[in-house]
């Protein structure tokens, strides 16, 4: 009894490729959808084998695939299928081209050094930039001191919170003349002159006290005006309420005291 792999009659061997394809699957019973849906291939791709239009499916490699795996679906023989595939189609038996043509691929030797310069400028740049801000950072002059009186500790009135130097100054009530004694409850900005320069600058701390004496009037400036204390002569000397501006602890005023 002869195996389901020897099918191929004697006629059909006699006919072209794709014909003999198509007559056993016609023998069959198999429509070209059918044949498709079983070998999970694309109706239009088993047309152009039973046309023998090969060069339609890709590559050689490919087409061989595709012709053993209908020759096994249709019972032929997967050798003599692939033999009239060779004596069909001369360019089957060649070698796959490995490397593609000039035109195709161009090579990437040449294109080495252009990436090369390109990256070399990049950092190029990124040195640059970093030099110049460095040297942008380290070229600046230090701000200039403010003068201070000897006798107390120097602050640049730059230092100063903006609410010390841009709050109005308010005209305080007449007072008797005397020494001006600061109490801080609270560690608070001061910044305090006389008619001749500043007498005292900078932050006081929580619990500690200033005595000063200068030539009226006095502007004062208080950065936490509810913590600090003043008297003068031993008597309480309010801050004026105007000298806040409103939700701020900031207290700027004058003090104008008679000639002595």
């Amino acid at each position: 009894m002869e195996s389901s792999a020897s099918t191929d009659t004697r006629s059909d061997a006699a006919l072209p490729l794709g014909a003999r394809l198509r007559s056993a699957r016609k023998a069959r019973a198999l429509s070209l959808e059918q044949a498709g849906q079983l070998l999970h291939l694309e109706e239009s791709m088993l047309r152009a084998i039973e046309e023998d239009r090969f060069e339609a499916l890709g590559a050689p490699v490919f087409v061989r695939g595709y012709l053993k795996a209908y020759a096994g679906l249709l019972g032929l023989s997967e050798q003599s299928v692939l033999d009239a595939y060779r004596q069909a189609d001369p360019a089957s038996v060649l070698p796959p081209k490995i490397v593609r043509d000039r035109d195709e691929l161009p090579p990437v030797g040449p294109r080495l050094p252009v990436v090369l310069t390109i990256a070399g400028v990049g950092l190029l740049g990124i040195l640059l930039l970093l030099f110049v801000f460095r040297s942008g950072g380290e070229s600046r002059a230090p701000m200039p001191q403010a003068e201070m009186s000897p006798e107390v500790d120097t602050l640049p009135v730059e230092a100063l919170p903006a609410e010390l130097t841009e709050a109005p100054a308010q005209e305080a009530p007449p007072a008797a003349t005397g020494t001006l004694l600061l109490e801080f409850a609270e560690a608070s900005w001061v910044d305090i002159s006389d008619s001749s320069g500043r007498l005292l600058s900078g932050e006081q701390p929580a619990g500690s006290r200033q005595v000063l004496s200068g030539e009226p009037p006095y502007t004062v400036a208080l950065g936490n005006a509810p913590g600090v204390r003043l008297t003068i002569d031993g008597q309480p000397w309010p801050v004026p309420e105007n000298a806040r501006a409103p939700g701020s602890n900031v207290a700027r005023f004058r003090i104008e005291l008679p000639p002595r």
